[in-house]
């Protein structure tokens, strides 16, 4: 299976009738759930794999999919049950274009959110998380150490009252309560909600600094689809 393939196995799960097009929603249903996604679901491929997002015409109006390495990929064709999209003229639009309709840009959103929310994506974006933390907690105490070389032992001793050690702590918590909810989500682990529970534990302000510097890219949760 391919790393596509395992994508749209978790798009079918955040697909929604809130994700589909307005002018297509009453028509919407699970046993279709690709139906009025294209739009969406060509941002959220081009977030994971680049390329190009194109547009072509179909029964029901524009259709939007994608070309990566020259190759196409259209992850809401079922859709049309007895037709095949007119490919051959399709054009490229940028995700500027698209996110320029509101409504697009908020069903896309949404979609985003929907994904990361499946059971598979959660686990990924998880584990990735941990492994971000834990480097920048190799790096951190790389740079830590580094300004006590050569140092007397009672200054060292000294030093772990610093603002930079309690820094250091404060990030272990941290990595010890996702190594907790990363064994939890594979089932291997006892309960725990990171955010909720384990909020009692961090320190917000803390957490909120670094979230932006840890928090996983497409590109990172791509390679390890």
């Amino acid at each position: 299976m391919t790393k596509v393939d395992k994508l749209k196995n978790m798009l079918f799960d955040a697909w929604s009738k809130e994700t589909c097009s307005p002018g297509l929603r009453n028509e919407w249903s699970k046993e279709n759930p690709s139906l009025g996604q294209c739009a969406v679901t060509a941002l959220i491929v081009n977030d994971f794999f680049g390329g190009k997002i194109m547009r072509c015409m179909a029964s029901s109006g524009s259709h939007y999919y994608n070309m990566i390495d020259n190759e196409l990929v259209d992850l809401t064709k079922e859709q049309f049950l007895e037709e095949e999209p007119l490919y051959d003229d399709g054009k490229e639009r940028t995700r500027d274009y698209l996110l320029g309709n509101e409504d697009t840009k908020k069903r896309y959103l949404l979609l985003k959110k929907n994904l990361l929310e499946t059971d598979k994506m959660k686990l990924i974006h998880s584990e990735t998380m941990l492994r971000n933390l834990k480097e920048v907690q190799k790096e951190s105490i790389k740079r830590y150490l580094a300004q006590f070389n050569g140092k007397p032992n009672n200054y060292i001793y000294a030093a772990t009252t610093s603002p930079t050690f309690e820094r250091l702590l404060k990030l272990q918590v941290i990595i010890d309560e996702y190594e907790r909810y990363v064994a939890n989500l594979k089932g291997i682990g006892y309960i725990t909600k990171f955010g909720k529970i384990a909020y009692s534990r961090i320190d917000l302000d803390y957490w909120n600094n670094i979230y932006d510097c840890v928090n996983p890219t497409a590109e990172e949760l791509r390679m390890t689809l």
